[in-house]
């Protein structure tokens, strides 16, 4: 048997039990050793249906468009968003961002406050201990974000933001908060003023 023969077969052995083993593993794809590949097998629809078996959502842009897909892994439904540059929308709620989380204003790190019968919005969340070397950590209060689509790629990001003090952020500015321990905070943020209150409860 030529050596070039024995290998190959060699290794499609090889394959075919690191693909079993995968399988065993993994219930979102299906081995096919028939074809020696991989394909869809878990899928939906945008309408959260199960796909497959020619069952295919469609979409049909009229120009060269920028879309966000945003999957709900609790419906497995996909909603689809035209993303215009520089198109700013207001944030569901107004959220307190930093480098404490990431920088993020949406997802499952953001941290978003909730209204109050009285107009005013609040959230608590808790801060570990600050150990840098610097003032503390950087905060900040989103009310709305920015699609952006330049030199550093396409991305939605910060738009109108203030300090805690009420003033406008942005370019450097932050407001900053130093616990000298893990500490529970209430924050309370005033529509009118802008004004964000800090209150240590734990």
């Amino acid at each position: 048997m030529p050596l070039s023969r024995f290998l190959l077969r060699d290794l499609v052995r090889n394959v075919y039990l690191i693909s079993k083993s995968f399988r065993s593993s993994s219930p979102l794809t299906k081995y096919d050793p028939t074809y020696y590949m991989f394909g869809a097998y878990e899928q939906y629809l945008f309408d959260g249906n199960p796909a497959g078996m020619g069952k295919i959502s469609y979409l049909k842009p009229e120009k060269d468009t920028i879309y966000e897909f945003r999957y709900d892994s609790n419906s497995h439904s996909t909603s689809i968003v035209e993303c215009i540059t520089d198109q700013i929308v207001q944030l569901p709620s107004p959220v307190i961002y930093g480098d404490f989380n990431g920088w993020n204003i949406e997802g499952p790190f953001a941290v978003q406050f909730e209204r109050t019968e009285e107009g005013t919005y609040t959230v608590v969340h808790k801060f570990s201990e600050y150990k840098g070397d610097g003032d503390g950590y950087m905060i900040l209060v989103c009310i709305s974000k920015k699609f952006y689509n330049d030199q550093w790629g396409m991305r939605w990001g910060a738009h109108e933001q203030y300090k805690l003090d009420g003033q406008v952020a942005g370019m450097g500015e932050f407001s900053y908060l130093k616990p000298d321990k893990d500490t529970v905070y209430r924050f309370t943020f005033y529509p009118e003023s802008k004004i964000t209150e800090v209150e240590p409860i734990q």
